[in-house]
């Protein structure tokens, strides 16, 4: 409504400049032809005040039309085109605001899909951990075992189904509070148990590739304060990626060691190992480097996620690593004695 009445008020007005210009200079001819100065000289001043005034609006104009083009409401208006008081001013200030606030909806729009992506990885990728441990054993059963081996693989995929039950309900609750799960929930609790947990879990799929897969539980007090479920990922994502870049024949392991009163956890592996150049970005989401590319692994969440885990619990991820020669992952937590 408001662009229709701009329209209308600037082709009135710009017609009016253009026939007054168009009269004036037809009767400025008329006067120098039946000689009469004085009247040739007030209407040629017309002329030439009406042209310079038709020149002024269409610059006004063509400014305000380059404006729009660029599209950019952050941009400065043109001076020209703010000079004057009137129709055009006003329309293109509102236009300008018009075009702030589309502008931040689509951001805002934005910033939501990305969210709604990153959610909809972060799931994925912690699902996907136990269903992994599910496949290995369902995998095992089917082979010519004892009961009683059956029986110890169908615990494991209990515990594993378990598991992936309750990470589907903290992202069902996440969802609903429109949040990634963040919060932790810190409690007293035998580090070794965790470990020997993951390694279990993780085994068959080792033997399934061929890898000598060892731990090494500390023989000393191993309680720690900390969230069960969350290092249970962390550390798992560790040993998921160590199995992953390891070539049949290669070797894996969690090694434990005391260090005054914290405890240091690392992840160790003899297989592609990290480039120098690929190394300071290895911990950002969604980032594969050249050899996670090749093998398709992933989506390049799970180091961002075992990150953001330790350095909740105070500590922080390091990585010593050379291509060619393997991995070492490793992480300090404070006993609690």
């Amino acid at each position: 409504m408001f662009l229709l009445k701009f329209r209308k008020k600037f082709v009135f007005r710009f017609s009016l400049l253009v026939l007054l210009s168009f009269f004036s200079a037809i009767l400025s001819i008329f006067f120098v032809l039946h000689y009469r100065p004085i009247f040739f000289f007030i209407f040629f001043s017309f002329y030439l005040y009406s042209t310079y005034l038709l020149y002024i609006e269409i610059k006004r104009f063509f400014y305000f039309l380059n404006w729009i083009i660029k599209m950019d409401y952050e941009r400065d208006i043109p001076d020209i085109v703010l000079k004057k008081n009137d129709d055009l001013k006003r329309f293109i200030i509102e236009f300008r605001d018009k075009l702030a606030e589309e502008t931040k909806l689509l951001r805002e729009k934005k910033i939501l899909e990305e969210y709604r992506l990153s959610f909809l990885s972060k799931i994925t990728h912690e699902i996907f951990t136990p269903i992994s441990v599910i496949k290995g054993y369902i995998n095992l059963l089917l082979k010519k075992e004892s009961d009683f081996k059956k029986l110890d693989y169908i615990e494991k995929v209990l515990r594993a189904v378990s598991r992936l039950e309750a990470l589907i309900n903290k992202f069902v609750s996440a969802a609903k509070g429109g949040i990634y799960p963040t919060s932790f929930e810190f409690k007293i609790f035998d580090i070794s148990e965790l470990i020997f947990e993951i390694y279990e879990e993780n085994l068959a799929t080792a033997h399934e590739k061929g890898i000598n897969f060892t731990m090494n539980i500390p023989p000393f007090p191993s309680t720690v304060v900390g969230d069960p479920e969350a290092l249970k990922t962390a550390i798992t994502n560790l040993v998921v990626n160590a199995l992953n870049f390891t070539e049949a024949g290669g070797k894996v392991s969690i090694e434990t060691e005391k260090i005054d009163n914290k405890i240091k956890i690392s992840v160790v592996d003899t297989g592609s190992g990290i480039s120098k150049e690929e190394l300071p970005y290895i911990f950002k989401p969604y980032f594969q480097g050249r050899e996670a590319r090749t093998k398709k692994t992933g989506m390049g969440l799970g180091l961002a996620i075992t990150k953001e885990i330790i350095e909740a619990h105070g500590s922080e991820v390091c990585v010593e690593s050379e291509p060619g020669k393997g991995s070492k992952f490793y992480f300090l937590l404070p006993l609690s004695l």
